[in-house]
């Protein structure tokens, strides 16, 4: 019969059948869960005004190679000394009382004896510098005629608390030198209590052509951000958001 359709699959009015809920129909509880962070994740900052502003670049070039390597070399000294604190105060957490204890005795049993071989021992070698892997410095002008900024992210070698992660954000002086505003340092077994403090970026989340720097704040399992404002050496968090898993 003319006009009669050949085959079913020809019925335009045919239902068509598929495995699984139809993409449409999906609500915000059928779309998987963004959990954990994913590997070589890049963050950028997104700021909503109603009031369109030029873009400004707060960033601060480098004057030459010197420099850069002059304010690097102050900044693995500041990221190695806050990394030689944190181990020493790991290790006094690791002893035991029982071998405090032996050396008490020890030393008071024989007082000749201990004073002699403090005497004969030789100085220990300096230990060799911490290697700081995965390093980056950042150089920052937060505000017209203001200090120069540094921002220096690195971590050790290992797994676990011998991971460990330093974090240094520091301000040129009047005469020059770097004085510390933020310091964090943690390690991978301790991210829940020490979050390990990556930079994002800078922003002038108020609008007052000053810029502040905004953190992720990585736990083991979540995260958080938080902003903070630094002015002549000296840093405040002007916000910190919930936990992100």
């Amino acid at each position: 019969m003319t006009g009669e359709a050949t085959s079913l699959n020809d019925d335009p009015n045919r239902p068509h059948l598929q495995r699984g809920v139809v993409a449409h129909a999906m609500t915000e509880a059928d779309f998987p869960k963004l959990k954990g962070v994913p590997e070589n994740l890049h963050q950028m900052v997104a700021v909503s005004d109603a009031k369109n502003r030029e873009p400004h670049n707060f960033g601060r070039a480098w004057t030459d190679d010197t420099e850069k390597a002059t304010v690097l070399a102050s900044m693995q000294t500041l990221a190695r000394s806050l990394l030689a604190g944190y181990g020493a105060k790991a290790d006094a957490a690791a002893a035991t009382p029982a071998k405090a204890a032996a050396k008490t005795s020890t030393a008071a049993a024989h007082p000749s004896t201990a004073h002699t071989a403090r005497k004969k021992a030789a100085a220990p070698a300096p230990p060799p510098p911490v290697p700081l892997l995965d390093e980056e410095l950042k150089g920052y002008t937060l505000s017209y005629g203001g200090a120069d900024t540094f921002v220096y992210m690195a971590h050790t070698d290992g797994d676990g608390a011998a991971l460990r992660y330093v974090t240094v954000v520091a301000q040129k002086d009047a005469l020059g030198a770097l004085k510390p505003a933020i310091q964090s340092v943690t390690d991978a077994a301790h991210l829940d209590r020490t979050p390990w403090m990556r930079l994002v970026d800078v922003v002038d989340a108020e609008a007052s052509n000053r810029a502040s720097l905004l953190f992720e704040l990585r736990g083991s399992a979540e995260r958080q951000f938080g902003l903070y404002r630094v002015i002549a050496a000296r840093s405040e968090q002007t916000l910190l958001t919930g936990t992100t898993q």
